[in-house]
């Protein structure tokens, strides 16, 4: 009998412990299924939500729902009516919603726009959207990652669905669409080879902050002289004739003493030849005695 008890016990903890873990994982998929996508765009932008059909049917119902009660803010009647809701102020002429698809415009956004929308049609929920409408675009910021290397860090501050880049000089180096508000940006370099600048970005909208500070970062040093005059194999050859890559002009005085050097062999060569073949014809002429 205790032995069945134990068991029983045990049976119990078990069924409590999936039944916990099953409402949990509930929870998190309701938390993360409150939308399927997620939209940010600058104060005064127009913005367009797809409906999730190609074509609205006469026989369907379509209403626009807007924030956590639902409010019915556009919709289309089984009368073939379309309408656009003038009850909620900061919806009044700013809508706009399409025939053929169903899909809703809201123009000239403010940030009373932001919140999550839905399409439902005939019933049937589609796609939901949540809307993030900012007023001002923040300055991206840089910091280090790493004290002992350029490896640096950028990231926007209370931002989500955004645009985040790294250029060199005026071309996209790297790039990453931040989906939530911790997202950085990551920039692994030995030394600053180029101008650097991290820019985020919303529409048309852009903000920048260029590496410019030598403390996260230092420059990388400059070529030297035998590297930019591309002799530095002939640099090292003769360096301790020349007295080493400083002496620049010493170096290039070796180099035309060698080219003119080689000319004037060739060309004693050549003339020595032409001399033989001259003197080689005239004797099977006759004309040189």
């Amino acid at each position: 009998m205790h032995l069945k008890g134990n068991y029983f016990r045990q049976r119990k903890k078990m069924f409590c412990s999936f039944l916990f873990n099953c409402l949990y994982l509930f929870c998190l998929v309701g938390v993360f299924a409150d939308s399927d996508v997620v939209m940010s765009v600058m104060e005064g932008d127009s913005v367009t939500l797809e409906s999730g059909v190609a074509e609205i049917k006469k026989e369907h119902v379509v209403k626009w729902q807007f924030g956590n009660k639902n409010k019915t803010i556009a919709q289309k009647k089984l009368s073939g009516n379309f309408s656009t809701s003038d009850v909620y102020m900061e919806f009044r002429d700013r809508l706009k919603l399409d025939h053929q698809t169903g899909s809703l415009t809201i123009m000239n956004t403010t940030t009373a726009h932001s919140g999550l929308y839905k399409p439902v049609i005939s019933g049937y929920t589609k796609t939901k959207y949540s809307l993030n409408v900012y007023a001002h675009l923040p300055v991206p910021v840089i910091t280090s990652k790493s004290l002992n290397s350029c490896s640096v860090l950028c990231s926007v501050v209370n931002m989500s669905a955004v645009s985040l880049s790294w250029y060199k000089g005026n071309r996209l180096f790297s790039r990453i669409s931040v989906s939530d508000l911790s997202n950085s940006l990551h920039l692994d370099l030995k030394c600053l080879d180029d101008s650097y600048s991290c820019v985020v970005n919303i529409s048309n909208t852009k903000q920048t902050t260029h590496l410019t500070n030598t403390e996260l970062c230092q420059p990388c040093p400059g070529p030297s002289k035998c590297e930019q005059l591309n002799i530095t194999e002939l640099c090292q050859t003769h360096a301790v004739h020349v007295g080493g890559c400083e002496s620049t002009e010493a170096v290039l005085r070796l180099v035309v003493t060698i080219v003119m050097g080689v000319a004037a062999a060739a060309a004693v060569v050549l003339l020595v030849n032409d001399i033989r073949s001259t003197r080689a014809s005239m004797m099977k002429t006759g004309d040189l005695s």
